[in-house]
């Protein structure tokens, strides 16, 4: 008994049920919906992004999509956002973990199954994903969380390990739908990668967390991989992420801050 209390302390949302931020919008949405809602979102960013040549449209619509099959689910899910004190840390440590499992499947392989499509970008390219990333990065996050509530709600999971099944599925959907991209092994390092954000939202119902750790790591890849040697960014690239870090909390402060005044104002 004793064990597993330390099991359900060490790793909560899969050895306990998960937290209540991240059952509580499911409810208002029925699997089939959410089922329709992510395959259709999906779909639309690949289909619609290839053929208006515009990834910004295919996402644009992806995300319009999504939100309007699964209503009011990704209302719901806004509700849950909070930012915290810890916001930063774990964000930069759910980065480490993806990272770091990342490199593992790679090493795994033995070689970057992403560098083949990386031959035929460069700096400039970069530099235009980089704009992207604000509206992209959250909508393939909508479409992460969009199969994880599918599976939980299909699944309905009730022990440790079919629990850990809906993660770790999710995490190979998320993988498989880069194949298009990238080809078939992504699908191996993109789940690992991706499974430190599934483990964590079913642990914390946290949904901001995971896309901060994700636009972290694709901005880091773009400019490590792509900026040339010489460049200033390669040199600030850090001390200029931990600044923006800074500045985004101090921003939600602020906000806070006005709000609480205008509530007593009123």
């Amino acid at each position: 008994m004793k064990k597993l209390r330390s099991l359900q302390k060490f790793w909560p949302g899969v050895f306990s049920p998960p937290a209540q931020n991240f059952l509580q919008p499911m409810a208002s949405i029925a699997a089939w919906r959410v089922f329709l809602a992510t395959v259709m979102g999906g779909c639309a960013v690949l289909i619609l992004g290839n053929v208006t040549k515009s990834s910004m449209a295919g996402y644009g619509y992806g995300a319009v999509l999504f939100t309007a099959l699964s209503w009011p689910y990704v209302p719901q899910l806004l509700k849950t956002i909070h930012w915290t004190d810890m916001t930063i840390a774990q964000s930069l440590l759910l980065l480490i973990a993806s990272i770091g499992l990342g490199e593992v499947a790679q090493r795994v392989l033995g070689f970057n199954p992403q560098a083949q499509g990386m031959k035929h970008m460069n700096w400039p390219i970069a530099i235009h994903l980089l704009w992207q990333f604000p509206l992209v990065l959250p909508v393939e996050n909508l479409l992460l969380i969009g199969s994880m509530a599918w599976l939980w709600k299909f699944l309905r999971p009730t022990s440790p390990g079919n629990r850990l099944g809906v993660a770790v599925l999710s995490a190979a959907l998320f993988g498989l739908w880069h194949v298009p991209f990238w080809g078939g092994w992504t699908m191996w390092t993109i789940s690992l990668s991706v499974l430190p954000w599934t483990l964590y939202m079913m642990a914390t119902g946290d949904i901001l967390v995971p896309l901060i750790a994700h636009i972290l790591m694709d901005v880091i890849a773009m400019i490590s991989t792509f900026a040339p040697s010489n460049s200033v960014i390669i040199h600030l690239l850090w001390p200029l992420l931990g600044i923006g870090l800074i500045l985004l909390g101090l921003g939600h402060s602020l906000y806070q801050d006005w709000r609480v005044k205008r509530r007593k104002i009123a």
